[in-house]
């Protein structure tokens, strides 16, 4: 990697913009992106992540959060931080923006909230604070490992609710561990909840999933679809439809079987 090239490209795609223009600001942001993966997504290299702070200072959407939303989020009030924790939840699901996209997919927002989530005791706002960092890297594919690593440092001590949204947050990054949280949490109640969920990143990269864990996956979701103490058709239906994208094309002639049975 030569830095200082790097470096020396986006100082010239960054010369002379305004981002309170439309056009200007997407180049901007496609310029920031370029220190962000280079630097702190896909590599971590502290040249470069001195470059952005450097290039990069506080604008003026992230200087409105750091007093509002990020500030309260580490207020020792916990029903100021329960308040930002919801606003922060909602805002990289909701926001599609360029205006969001320069707080959000931001070093200090992360870096502040990832803080958080070392810290608070209080499991509504554990939530709603992992379920913001899974949507900022799902939606703007922050993908740093880091982050991931702070999600599921909260799973073994966590109660079955927070276990199912923990598994569901960590479920895009690009690391097989993330697996390992996913079939525990396919345990957990509600139970319509977990399958419901769950299955969806099962089902999207079942391409992607190591053969040994297709085969866990396999066993406990037939369990579920045979279970006789469950009741809920839409729970039964998804866990066998899943099944089937994890099956071998030689194991489809069970899979029908199975159809015709029920």
């Amino acid at each position: 990697m030569n830095e200082k090239a790097i470096i020396s490209r986006v100082k010239e795609k960054i010369k002379g913009k305004d981002i309170s223009k439309h056009t200007d600001l997407n180049d901007y942001l496609v310029a920031r992106d370029i220190l962000l993966s280079n630097g702190f997504i896909n590599n971590k290299n502290q040249e470069l992540q001195q470059a952005y702070f450097e290039l990069f200072p506080v604008n003026f959407k992230l200087e409105q959060e750091l007093e509002t939303s990020l500030k309260d989020i580490q207020s020792d009030d916990e029903q100021v931080r329960e308040k930002a924790s919801k606003y922060l939840q909602r805002k990289p699901s909701l926001e599609t923006s360029m205006i969001a996209k320069l707080w959000l997919k931001e070093p200090r927002t992360i870096n502040i909230l990832c803080n958080v989530l070392e810290k608070e005791k209080n499991i509504k706002i554990l939530e709603n604070v992992i379920l913001s960092l899974g949507s900022i890297a799902r939606r703007y594919e922050y993908n740093d490992l880091s982050i991931f690593n702070s999600i599921v440092s909260k799973f073994d001590k966590a109660n079955d609710r927070l276990k199912i949204q923990i598994a569901k947050s960590c479920s895009h990054f690009p690391t097989d561990k993330k697996w390992n949280y996913v079939y525990k949490a396919l345990d957990c109640k509600p139970k319509k909840n977990a399958i419901l969920w769950l299955t969806v990143a099962i089902i999207n990269q079942h391409n992607e999933i190591p053969t040994e864990m297709k085969e866990k996956f396999k066993e406990k979701l037939l369990a579920e679809f045979y279970n006789p103490k469950n009741k809920n058709e839409q729970v039964k239906i998804t866990a066998l439809k899943t099944v089937k994208f994890l099956m071998l094309k030689k194991e489809l002639t069970e899979y029908e079987k199975i159809i015709t049975d029920t």
